[in-house]
């Protein structure tokens, strides 16, 4: 972390600071389109935020005002200043990450990126599976809201007990679920979940062989971090 916009025209500025939950998500969309989308596309694709407690613990100051912060969005067990020396703070995606073209496979989920301990995404409520939408939509560069066809991977299955939809993550039964009409339909022993464009919308699901090839969501477990 250096605090200080360092260009060829001015070296006044300082690491942003964020003091409303919309001031939070309009850095957050200004950063995902100057990184292409890299932000939901890597899991540690990061960047620096102006909020520090270097000069005293846990007294969380922005650099350009030297004022404790009013507001905050840390991620869950944040900040925990491991190793007792994190006195910086970083924005980053929250644990998501997308696979390349498979068949489904809970278990190596986020290998693309180096990474062995994520599962396929959980969906639990309509305002995650809305978030989750978008995530992919950025990642692709818009591909699900121009092609129907490009579809991914949830961890949603009834490989082990007919009509009985689990989550792979936690083998919990699904509570909350988005069919498309006339889903599911188990046409050919149907045991995974693709979600798919339906309206300029990636919200739709459907259940489709588990040996077929999509993208995939992941997600990482909470203490990956």
């Amino acid at each position: 972390m250096r605090d200080g916009c360092y260009t060829t025209r001015n070296a006044n500025g300082h690491l942003v600071s964020i003091r409303s939950e919309e001031e939070n998500e309009f850095v957050s969309r200004l950063w995902n389109s100057a990184t292409d989308g890299l932000v939901t596309m890597r899991e540690y694709h990061t960047y620096w935020i102006g909020l520090t407690d270097k000069n005293e613990e846990r007294k969380w100051r922005w650099s350009d005002t030297n004022m404790l912060t009013n507001y905050t969005n840390w991620d869950s067990d944040q900040p925990n200043n491991w190793k007792g020396n994190q006195t910086c703070v970083s924005f980053w995606n929250n644990r998501h990450c997308f696979g390349l073209q498979t068949t489904w496979n809970d278990l190596k989920c986020c290998n693309a990126l180096g990474i062995a301990k994520g599962h396929l995404v959980s969906i639990r409520s309509e305002e995650e599976n809305e978030f989750v939408s978008k995530l992919w939509n950025s990642a692709t560069d818009g591909l699900v809201t121009r092609n129907s066809g490009v579809t991914y991977w949830i961890g949603l299955t009834d490989a082990k007990d007919e009509g009985k939809w689990r989550w792979s993550d936690t083998n919990t039964l699904a509570t909350y679920t988005n069919w498309d009409k006339k889903e599911p339909n188990n046409n050919g022993n149907q045991d995974c979940v693709t979600v798919w464009n339906r309206n300029g919308l990636q919200t739709k699901w459907d259940d489709v062989q588990c040996t077929y090839e999509h993208g995939s969501v992941c997600k990482l477990p909470q203490n990956n971090y």
